[in-house]
C-alpha cells in the first residue's frame, strides 16, 4: 500500500514539475546505499508528539553556488581534550588535607561549594600545601592570584558564592601535592585541577556526532601520549533532563579504553553528555584527567524511502524529488551538495540545496532545486552527484540520516 501511495505522490510530483516547464527531461535518480559512518534508521518511531508552536507547512527549496575549487571533506565528530580534572570533597577532608595531582609546576586550583551546602570565600591565609619531601607552605608562600566568586563574575565567569581559584606558585612544584584548608565552612566542594604547564591531555572522542534512540554509542578514550600505564577509568551519561546513567569503560590498550553504551529506544531526544575520569601513571607520577564531550541524540521519526526522481529543464534547472518514509508527522528537512563532472570526469563540489515540507505519516517527498543559471555557472556536466545528504526533523530539531554519497543523478 506504501509503495502504491508513494508511486502516486512522484508521479503527480513529476506531473507538476512538467507542466510547470514543457520542455523538461526525466532523469535517472538512484538512492545509494549507506557506508560507513553513515547515520541510516533501522525502525521508526511512531511515539513522537506534534511540535508544538506555529510551524509553517509551506514548502521550500532554495540552493546557492559553491567554488569547485574548494574541496569538502567529511564531518569528523568533535575530539575533547583535556589536562584537568574535577573531585569531590568534604570540608573535613580539605581540613586534613587531599591529595592532588599534576605533571608541572604552576596548576591552576578552584573550589567551589556544591549546592547550598558551601560557605563564604576561602582567605589566601586559609590555604596550605605540602610538596613532596619538602615542609608545607601556607598562604601566600603556596599560592598566588587568588580572585573570589566576585571577581570571576566582573570577569564574566560566573560561579556559585563562595568559588574562589588561585595558581600554585612556580617554587610548589609538581607531582603528588597535599592541598589544605584551614578551618573551611562545613559542606561539600567540587575541587578543579587544570595542570596548565603540562601537554598530557586525556582525549575523547565518539564515533559519531548524532546518535538516534536506540543505537549503541562508541567511543575512545586515551592518554595524548604514548607510555603512560592506565590505572583505572569510570564515566557516565548525562541526560538532557539531567538524569545520569553509567558506560562500560573497558581496557583496550596501553592508555586507551573502549566506552560503550546502549541508548534506549524511548531515549531523550536532545543534547547528551559523556563524561569521563581516568587515572594513569607517568614514570612513576600518577596522572588524573576528566574529559566531557557531548552529542545529539533524536528520535527516528522518519528516513529516507528509497526511493527518488527527477527532471532536467530544457533551460539546465535540475529538480529532485527524494521520498521520505514517515512515522510521525512534523516539517522534514533535506540537505545535499550537489557534485558535477569535470572535463577529465572528476567529481566536484558547486551548489549546495536545502529543502523542506509538512509531512503526514506514510511516504511523502521533498525537493531540492538548483536553477539554470547556477548549473550553467559551474562548467561541470553530468553524471551528477548528490553528496553529504541529510535528513532533519525541524520541529523536535534533531538530525535522522545522513549519508556521505546520496543520489545519482544521470540524464
Amino acid at each position: 500500500m506504501k509503495t502504491k501511495i508513494w508511486r502516486f505522490l512522484l508521479l503527480f510530483s513529476l506531473f507538476s514539475m512538467l507542466s510547470a516547464g514543457a520542455f523538461a527531461e526525466g532523469v535517472d535518480v538512484a538512492l545509494l546505499g549507506p557506508q560507513a559512518g553513515d547515520l541510516v534508521p533501522a525502525t521508526l518511531a511512531a511515539r513522537a508528539p506534534v511540535p508544538g508552536g506555529a510551524t509553517s507547512r509551506n514548502a521550500v527549496t532554495f540552493s546557492w553556488p559553491l567554488s569547485p575549487r574548494h574541496a569538502l571533506t567529511a564531518e569528523v565528530p568533535h575530539r575533547a581534550s583535556s589536562r584537568e580534572y574535577r573531585v569531590q570533597v568534604a570540608a573535613d577532608e580539605l581540613a586534613r588535607g587531599v591529595t592532588i595531582y599534576t605533571l608541572a609546576p604552576g596548576a591552576v586550583v578552584r573550589l567551589n561549594p556544591i549546592g547550598s551546602e558551601g560557605g563564604g570565600s576561602l582567605m589566601t591565609e586559609q590555604i596550605g600545601v605540602r610538596p613532596v619531601g619538602r615542609p608545607a607552605l601556607d598562604g601566600a608562600a603556596a599560592i598566588e592570584g587568588l580572585v573570589s566568586d566576585r571577581q570571576l563574575r566582573a570577569a564574566g565567569i560566573p560561579f556559585a558564592a563562595g568559588t574562589i581559584a588561585f595558581r600554585l606558585r612556580p617554587e610548589v612544584g609538581a607531582g603528588a601535592l597535599q592541598l589544605s584548608v584551614r578551618d573551611p565552612d562545613a559542606g561539600r566542594y567540587l575541587l578543579h585541577v587544570l595542570d596548565a604547564g603540562s601537554d598530557l591531555a586525556l582525549d575523547l572522542q565518539a564515533t559519531r556526532s548524532a546518535y538516534l534512540a536506540g543505537d549503541p554509542l562508541a567511543a575512545e578514550l586515551s592518554f595524548s601520549r604514548a607510555g603512560i600505564e592506565a590505572l583505572s577509568a569510570e564515566g557516565w551519561l548525562v541526560a538532557p533532563s539531567g538524569r545520569t546513567r553509567g558506560v562500560e569503560v573497558v581496557m583496550a590498550g596501553r592508555g586507551i579504553w573502549r566506552v560503550g553504551a546502549d541508548l534506549d529506544g524511548d531515549a531523550e531526544a536532545g543534547l547528551w553528555e559523556l563524561h569521563l575520569n581516568a587515572a594513569g601513571e607517568l614514570d612513576g607520577t600518577k596522572v588524573v584527567r576528566s574529559v566531557r564531550t557531548a552529542f545529539g541524540v533524536s528520535g527516528a521519526t522518519a528516513r529516507l524511502s528509497g526511493s527518488a526522481g527527477g527532471e532536467l529543464a530544457k533551460s539546465g534547472a535540475l529538480t529532485l524529488a527524494v521520498g521520505v518514509e514517515t512515522a510521525a508527522p512534523g516539517r522534514y528537512e533535506l540537505r545535499g551538495v550537489l557534485y558535477g563532472s569535470g572535463a577529465g570526469g572528476e567529481l566536484m563540489p558547486f551548489a549546495a540545496g536545502h529543502g523542506a515540507a509538512w509531512l503526514e505519516p506514510g511516504v511523502g517527498s521533498v525537493e531540492l532545486r538548483f536553477d539554470a543559471a547556477l548549473m550553467a555557472g559551474s562548467g561541470l556536466r553530468p553524471p551528477y552527484e548528490l553528496r553529504h545528504l541529510q535528513l532533519l526533523d525541524q520541529g523536535r530539531m534533531g538530525l535522522l540520516q545522513k549519508q556521505a554519497r546520496g543520489l545519482v543523478i544521470t540524464p
